[in-house]
């Protein structure tokens, strides 16, 4: 293949992962889950998360890669909100996996509802099918504020995920 032949290649996934977090919904928003699993980072996470955990979508709500200094109070103000874990070790994608999978293994569930940002989705359901393959997960993203095709941050933040979603796909496809 030529140079040519790969960078179109490369821009035509680029279009297609653009397209795709554009677009990106929850699915099936009216099912109830073993849990809820919020991963950091990024804009609505957790008042999703915990918005779906008040609509009962489930009795558990798990937010991984939470800042070491933060307690449940800095990033919830309702008290009466119950099952609400904080996980403090991950530090990016991979790690968030990796505990949500250590937290689990002390719980019967089958499926969870992973919300996280719409560009973070792709990347974040590989890492997650990698490190759990039985389990079922059911993706939930959320649109960040002011992050849409007009926006001067949409490409640079798309730009970025998109290669580091290629890059573990790719170490999936030789593994």
């Amino acid at each position: 293949m030529t140079l040519l032949t790969l960078f179109i290649l490369w821009a035509g996934g680029l279009f297609w992962f653009a397209t795709n977090i554009n677009f990106a919904k929850p699915e099936k928003p009216n099912m109830t889950t073993d849990a809820i699993i919020v991963l950091t980072g990024g804009t609505k996470r957790i008042a999703e998360g915990v918005d779906l955990l008040k609509k009962t979508k489930t009795a558990d709500l798990f937010i991984s890669g939470v800042n070491p200094d933060v307690q449940q109070k800095d990033l919830i103000s309702d008290d009466s909100i119950c099952c609400i874990t904080l996980g403090y070790k991950a530090t990016n994608t991979e790690e968030n996996a990796t505990e949500v999978k250590k937290w689990l293994s002390t719980k019967n569930v089958k499926n969870i509802r992973l919300v996280t940002s719409n560009y973070h989705m792709i990347r974040a359901m590989l890492e997650f099918q990698k490190i759990m393959p039985d389990l079922d997960i059911i993706p939930h993203p959320v649109t960040p504020a002011g992050y849409n095709i007009w926006d001067k941050k949409f490409w640079p933040i798309t730009f970025s995920e998109y290669n580091k979603t290629l890059l573990i796909w790719l170490q999936l496809k030789q593994a």
